[in-house]
């Protein structure tokens, strides 16, 4: 894992986040049911933010 990959999985942590944050009451999700994503889960969790985004 490089610091450029671990930088982009705490980037993309910190963007699910603020929109769980953000949209949490319009689409009933609330920040426990985030879970940090870990190195190599770059991918999946890509596929799940743009999933929150485009609900």
């Amino acid at each position: 894992m490089t610091a450029r990959n671990e930088r982009s999985a705490a980037d993309l942590n910190a963007t699910i986040g603020e929109v769980l944050d953000a949209d949490h009451e319009t689409v009933g999700v609330d920040r426990t049911m985030f879970v940090p994503i870990g190195p190599g889960s770059l991918d999946v969790a890509a596929a799940e933010r743009d999933i929150i985004i485009n609900i």
